[in-house]
């Protein structure tokens, strides 16, 4: 009855909208709340007698019908800035704290932090794709700080472009890691102590790098080193990660060229999904200035990750620089794969092979480390 007569109908049933209808008729909370306690399923949460139903209508605002507060124009704008302002910054905070998270391999807790910021696009960058690959075990952080992308194993068709797939089917027998990045001029001083890049400064690319900062360039690609400086490096990488015994049962080395173009592939499996030119995201048989350093657009290599990734969070699979793999290309030579950033497209794509002398190095050149199960050939 009490209901009803709020809303001036004898006739209007109690529904389970009932608090929807009382607040769009701008009911205060209070008188809300005793409606629901009248009416509560659970007895113990009703009033229990006329008299605490009486005191409480007693207790009730003398203004029952709480008017919405009208804004005009730029009130209503002062507001908005001011929410955006505040989720900006809430944004921003939150993004540092899941920076730190992750550092500290925390994985649970940066993505529970990165959860509660606004909306997605809030997020910055990959931290959260970062976050959760790593929670779920999809990314490998090793000791010197180098992150590895899982890859489960698979049969894939090796070769396809342009909507044709290739001819060559290859099983790859065990599950592995490759890197997300290309290896990093950092990340080669890490292990070697010398950085041979032709792009850094004091190397023959030095004017190409101007308004580039030292923290970028560090993230820059190792180039300008030959199939034998890498075995060097691997060998190096190894050593120092067996002394920490926190990888037993893994090694590294250059990935074989059948194990890079599935990684590239996102791990494709079907004929279809294997019949892409290039591999982002969402594959596709054209490649654009936004998706890759390639065609000379910038005349030199870029810090590693600033393009898209691909379907298993990986980056720079084409263009920025070759990829030094394991396998021989015929005789001596070795493979190497993916483009640089002077190489056209068509010479960019994941099925495109090159190869060169085990001692050759250009400033092109580069690798990618893959992390595998020891004994695995």
């Amino acid at each position: 009855m009490l209901y009803q007569m709020i809303l001036g109908n004898v006739n209007r049933p109690l529904n389970i909208d009932y608090i929807t209808v009382l607040e769009r008729k701008h009911v205060c909370r209070e008188l809300i709340d005793l409606v629901s306690s009248s009416i509560a399923s659970d007895r113990a949460d009703r009033y229990q007698h006329a008299g605490e139903l009486a005191a409480a209508l007693k207790s009730l605002p003398k203004k029952l019908i709480v008017e919405p507060v009208v804004l005009n124009v730029e009130d209503q704008e002062k507001l908005l800035y001011e929410e955006i302002e505040s989720r900006v910054a809430d944004a921003k905070t939150k993004n540092e704290t899941a920076r730190q998270q992750l550092d500290r391999r925390e994985w649970q807790a940066a993505v529970a932090t990165l959860e509660t910021i606004f909306h997605p696009i809030m997020r910055e960058g990959d931290l959260y794709t970062r976050a959760v690959q790593h929670r779920d075990g999809k990314r490998f952080l090793n000791d010197l700080g180098m992150e590895l992308a899982f890859v489960p194993n698979g049969t894939f068709w090796m070769g396809g472009q342009e909507g044709k797939c290739g001819g060559k089917q290859v099983t790859i027998p065990h599950d592995f890691y490759i890197g997300v990045y290309p290896v990093t001029q950092e990340e080669w001083h890490k292990v070697m102590g010398t950085t041979p890049s032709h792009f850094r400064k004091g190397g023959g690319g030095a004017d190409k790098l101007t308004g580039i900062s030292d923290a970028d360039l560090k993230r820059f690609p190792v180039e300008s080193i030959s199939w034998k400086d890498c075995q060097v490096f691997i060998q190096k990488l190894n050593e120092k990660l067996k002394e920490k015994l926190k990888e037993t049962g893994w090694m590294y080395r250059l990935p074989r060229e059948a194990e890079w173009e599935y990684a590239c592939r996102g791990a494709a499996t079907t004929k279809e999904d294997c019949a892409w030119s290039f591999y982002f995201e969402t594959p596709t048989n054209d490649l654009s200035a936004q998706q890759a350093n390639f065609e000379q657009t910038l005349g030199r290599t870029t810090k590693v990750g600033s393009y898209t990734l691909n379907g298993l969070g990986i980056f720079d699979m084409h263009g920025n620089v070759w990829e030094w793999c394991e396998d021989a290309y015929d005789g001596l030579i070795r493979v190497y794969r993916g483009g640089g950033w002077f190489d056209s497209a068509v010479i960019c794509r994941a099925a495109y092979r090159g190869g060169g002398a085990p001692t050759s190095a250009y400033f092109s050149l580069g690798l990618r480390l893959a992390r595998v199960p020891s004994g695995s050939r």
